[in-house]
């Protein structure tokens, strides 16, 4: 959905910033694999990323309107619905 509305107001993503946010991911799961209490720092985790998420779309939200993206809008409210129901 993200990608469509990038399209439509022909823009593209940033390859560096996809890979970077991929290997720091990585690097944070397989940090988590070697602590004792890796099921809660998982936990504490997938809780904040999730919320951390919800507060992107509510920017994303705001800019969007600023600019008069009514459609964006709408896109990156049902993506935060999403979030609000994994949170």
């Amino acid at each position: 959905m993200i990608e469509g509305v990038l399209e439509r107001l022909d823009k593209s993503r940033s390859v560096l910033k996809d890979a970077a946010g991929k290997m720091t991911a990585m690097g944070q799961a397989l940090g988590g694999m070697l602590a004792s209490d890796e099921v809660v720092k998982g936990g504490i985790s997938g809780y904040v990323f999730e919320h951390f998420e919800i507060a992107s779309y509510n920017a994303l939200i705001v800019a969007a309107e600023a600019v008069g993206d009514i459609e964006g809008a709408k896109v990156f409210q049902k993506i935060k619905a999403q979030e609000e129901q994994m949170a």
